[in-house]
């Protein structure tokens, strides 16, 4: 029985062995048990030491692993796994430390920066600011000119929000409007002026409501705008983009609606909260804003123009650029026009040696030009030799230190011209001669130079335009009641006006150099100045007594109405053969004669002929009373 059992045994030992033999796997699988119970303990439990040639010794076995899978034929991921999981917890590990002394350094650095920094405190007005000098820290929320950020607008259908458009579409400056078909006058370039500060108008509010940013024109690459892909510049150094307020002659209308397009569907930015908004709103209200803007006009018809565009593409951009379009509509006539306009501006005559205006004024038809050639052809954004041309014409003041000045650096300029003009007639150039102008004339005046001569030139040119000239057709030798022309009452008007003002800058000029007695200068007889309040309208000249008539002169008490002194009867002076004035035939003049004849004294001689001479004077001036008389008359 015995016998039987160990054989059982014996049987089922070699059955073992057989499977053994059957079945080479197992040790495999015993063998990657081990290594997988061994990866499974935590690294961070064992010493460096350990931890090392644990790694080691893993990574002989993994290789024994991957040697024998090869020869078998049998693929695993466990160890990748297993590797990458401990790789992480390490990598892991590393890099909380390193934050760790991170941390710490950054404490330690604030700590010494905190005991070295200084601080300094301003009291201004009844504010204290206390700073850090060695690193101040700057502000970051200014927005000047900027009434309310896009970011901080009200909610949409809101009363703040309806009172904010009411704000947006009052009334805020002067409309635009249809230029005229003649631009040979100068009220076409004043027109100029007012069409281009316009503009600057309106770029003024879109800033302060925070609008500004869908007038900058982007170029799609996708004309679906299923992409958000724009174009970039030709260098690459980033988007290609263009202001339409400023170049409008230098972009399409097709631009513009496309550009607009990809605002309304693309654009977008961030509220106070962080949530994205689009640029809906910047569209219509730039629009509505055009409305209280626009001669009533020329609004309906670019509105016509407007709503014949997609509702994708519509928005203030639009608008403005078909606005712009018809107020800068150019032909080579209008142009020609202009530019002869401000070829014969002259700054005495049509603007009243007022410079600093002038200047606008030109400054604004030479933008004008600039915007109506830029429209995309290949002519120069000036005519030719525009700048000196400009420069002749700052020449035409009453003021010819500042003329001689401008003419010098005329001067200089077309030396620069013979060398390259393209460098020399060029908008940069043109404000710098604008600039240059202000600068001569800011000096002049400062001295007190420029109203000096203004003045002087005024008197002059009163004496030499008005004398024997009608108010009605402003020629020489006419007046209203022979002048044929049909009679221009308005303009009759203004110049009885300009003549009366010129009269009575012409006496004040007068009145300040001489005195109101005599006609002599206050330097050389003060004694017939006006009299003093103390004087009581009394005064002793050259020893007699004086009484001031109460206008311009001094009157000899007890003198005859003809002003003479009474002559002594003697030999001298009785009997036919008596010598009078004017009959005189030997003496020099008749204020000589009467001397001699009458004994007179010499401040009675000087006397007369002061006396003479303000008839004389007085004579001159009675043929422009005549030509003023004859007009008043007539009208």
């Amino acid at each position: 029985m015995d016998n039987d059992n160990d054989t059982n045994n014996n049987n089922d030992n070699t059955d073992n062995n057989n499977d053994d033999e059957a079945n080479p796997i197992q040790p495999q699988r015993n063998l990657l048990l081990d290594v997988f119970n061994s990866l499974r303990t935590p690294l961070r439990n064992r010493n460096r030491i350990d931890r090392q040639e644990s790694i080691d010794r893993q990574h002989h076995q993994q290789q024994d692993i991957l040697n024998l899978e090869a020869d078998i034929g049998l693929r695993t991921t466990l160890f990748d796994e297993e590797e990458t999981k401990q790789e992480e917890e390490e990598e892991e590990e590393e890099e909380e430390k390193e934050e760790e002394e991170k941390e710490k350094e950054e404490k330690e650095k604030e700590e010494k920066e905190n005991i070295m920094t200084t601080t300094t405190t301003y009291k201004i007005g009844g504010v204290e600011i206390e700073f850090d000098t060695d690193k101040p820290t700057q502000n970051t929320d200014y927005n000047i000119g900027v009434m309310i950020a896009k970011e901080d607008r009200p909610d949409a259908g809101s009363d703040i929000e309806r009172k904010l458009i009411e704000s947006l579409c009052k009334n805020q400056y002067t409309k635009y409007k249809k230029a005229e078909t003649s631009m040979k006058s100068v009220e076409r370039l004043l027109q100029s002026r007012s069409i281009m500060d316009t503009i600057e108008a309106t770029e003024t509010v879109l800033n302060k409501f925070d609008m500004k940013d869908p007038f900058t024109i982007v170029y799609p690459v996708d004309a679906t705008l299923d992409r958000v892909a724009l174009k970039m510049k030709a260098d690459g150094s980033g988007i290609r983009s263009l202001e339409v307020l400023s170049d409008s002659r230098q972009v399409s209308t097709e631009e513009v609606a496309l550009s607009c397009a990809w605002w309304n569907l693309h654009g977008h930015y961030k509220d106070k909260e962080g949530e994205k908004q689009s640029y809906g709103r910047d569209m219509n209200w730039s629009y509505l804003h055009f409305k209280s803007h626009v001669d009533e006009v020329l609004y309906n018809d670019t509105d016509k123009l407007f709503n014949n565009y997609p509702k994708k593409e519509r928005g203030g951009p639009l608008f403005f650029k078909l606005l712009t379009d018809a107020v800068l509509s150019a032909n080579e006539d209008s142009l020609a026009a202009l530019e002869s306009t401000i070829k014969n501006y002259n700054i005495a005559e049509n603007g009243k040696d007022d410079v600093p205006e002038a200047i606008k004024i030109l400054e604004a038809g030479s933008k004008l030009i600039t915007a109506m050639r830029d429209d995309g052809s290949s002519k120069p954004t000036l005519p030719d030799k525009f700048v000196i041309k400009l420069i002749k014409v700052l020449c035409t003041t009453s003021v010819e230190v500042f003329n001689k000045k401008m003419e010098a650096y005329q001067g200089s300029l077309e030396l620069a011209l013979l060398c390259d003009g393209k460098k020399i007639n060029t908008p940069a150039v043109l404000k710098k001669v604008f600039t240059v102008a202000r600068t001569f004339h800011k000096e002049l005046f400062d001295d007190g130079i420029w109203e000096t001569e203004v003045q002087s030139k005024a008197k002059s040119t009163f004496s030499s335009f008005w004398r024997n000239r009608c108010w009605n057709c402003e020629k020489e030798n006419c007046n209203l009641r022979k002048c044929k022309l049909t009679k221009d009452h308005d303009k009759i008007e203004r110049n009885k006006n300009k003549w009366l003002t010129d009269v009575q800058a012409s006496d004040r000029s007068s009145n300040d150099r001489k005195t109101k007695g005599g006609g002599g200068a206050k330097k050389e007889y003060p004694e017939w100045r006006p009299p003093d309040p103390s004087e009581n309208n009394k005064r002793i000249i050259y020893g007699d007594p004086h009484t001031w008539d109460g206008r311009k002169s001094w009157v000899k008490d007890g003198a005859p109405a003809s002003g003479l002194p009474e002559l002594p009867l003697s030999a001298n002076n009785t009997g036919a053969g008596a010598a009078v004035p004017g009959q005189v035939g030997d003496a020099s003049d008749d204020a000589t004669a009467m001397t001699n004849e009458t004994g007179m004294t010499k401040e009675d001689k000087n006397e007369l002929r002061r006396f003479e001479a303000s008839i004389k004077n007085m004579g001159a001036n009675l043929s422009g009373m005549g030509a003023f008389i004859n007009n008043l008359a007539e009208k």
